[in-house]
């Protein structure tokens, strides 16, 4: 629930910000908002860059025999730098169009792309239990990330005129899209064991694209001064790709690593209703509710040609009974059964 501007005719801010560390950090933005007559036109953007520098220093030590005892068998060195500049670009544009005194119609787009660099340098240094050099590895990381996330949102609101009657529906659709494209190349410096050196290379190309549906409906209606009564509907459709390719670099030409590679779609749907009712008593308030759940989602292993289906249905009860003690006090008896799922 977002605040909204109340002021009639057209307002708006700017900002800009910036700091240093090792790296620059700014950003600057703005916002805009006009209301007359019953209709009210917002919209916003904001960037940001935040510059990055990482030092890592690892020392590990390595025993034989599964104990923990004398010098070490062997020992790691390795010092990392990675540059990490990071762009973002956030903007949110909408309208709310008072229809007359009881129904309210709205729609709003909020939209969030970036893009994220990962380019680090690794040196590892092996070491014998005397301190003789086994092999020196030299790694560069290079991963270039960007991300496209936009969420549509129609929304409907009719008040009564009865009050604390109303009634509200909601429909979104969110696109989301993600791309890595990574090296990771390691460099073998000459030994006695390898006197030409070696190098190994890979690459990986990693895109993600989710797509989420989102349509409920509410209503909520208040009898006598303290009888509240509300139930709704929802149903929400996922639908998901990601398709992760790996090759390592042969004779000068690139092979597809199977091992590393997978592609996975999913698609999920789930189904909702529930009931609420609220009561406050003269010594006591009570509270009662029901959420039925159906569910059904499939996934899809296409890298093996292999699939899992899940098909259920799911009761989420809840009571709540409160006690007020004077002013002060107050004794609460609550049992629920919820759910969590990923964001």
């Amino acid at each position: 629930v977002l605040k909204k501007g109340l002021k009639q005719g057209f307002n708006g801010s700017v900002s800009a910000n910036g700091g240093a560390g090792r790296k620059a950090r700014y950003g600057s933005g703005f916002n805009l908002n006009y209301r007359n007559d019953g209709v009210n036109v917002f919209g916003s953007y904001n960037y940001a860059f935040r510059g990055e520098t990482e030092y890592l220093d690892f020392t590990r030590n390595f025993y034989d025999g599964g104990t923990i005892a004398g010098l070490p068998n062997r020992v790691s060195d390795q010092h990392t730098k990675t540059n990490e500049p990071l762009n973002t670009h956030n903007f949110r544009v909408g309208m709310d169009w008072d229809i007359n005194a009881h129904n309210v119609l709205g729609i709003l787009v909020n939209g969030n792309v970036g893009k994220y660099l990962h380019d680090s340098k690794t040196g590892n240094l092996l070491r014998d239990q005397t301190g003789n050099l086994i092999s020196a590895l030299q790694t560069t990381n290079y991963d270039q990330q960007s991300w496209k996330n936009i969420t549509y949102n129609l929304n409907y609101l009719h008040k009564f005129k009865k009050e604390g009657q109303t009634f509200s529906a909601d429909a979104d659709f969110a696109s989301n899209s993600f791309t890595s494209n990574l090296n990771l190349d390691t460099y073998t410096l000459p030994n006695g064991i390898n006197p030409a050196g070696a190098t190994n290379k890979r690459k990986g190309y990693i895109p993600a694209k989710t797509d989420v549906y989102i349509a409920k409906v509410d209503y909520a209606d208040l009898f006598g001064k303290s009888f509240k009564f509300e139930s709704g509907l929802k149903s929400s459709l996922i639908y998901s790709d990601n398709n992760l390719v790996y090759q390592s670099l042969q004779n000068e030409n690139w092979v597809y690593d199977a091992t590393s590679s997978n592609h996975f779609k999913y698609r999920e749907q789930i189904h909702a209703g529930y009931i609420n009712a609220s009561e406050e008593f003269e010594k006591f308030s009570i509270q009662l509710g029901l959420r039925a759940e159906y569910t059904n989602t499939l996934g899809n292993q296409i890298s093996t040609g292999s699939s899992l289906k899940r098909d259920y249905f799911q009761l989420f009860p809840n009571v709540v009974i409160n006690k007020p003690f004077g002013e002060a006090h107050q004794l609460q008896l609550a049992y629920n059964k919820r759910i969590e799922r990923p964001n």
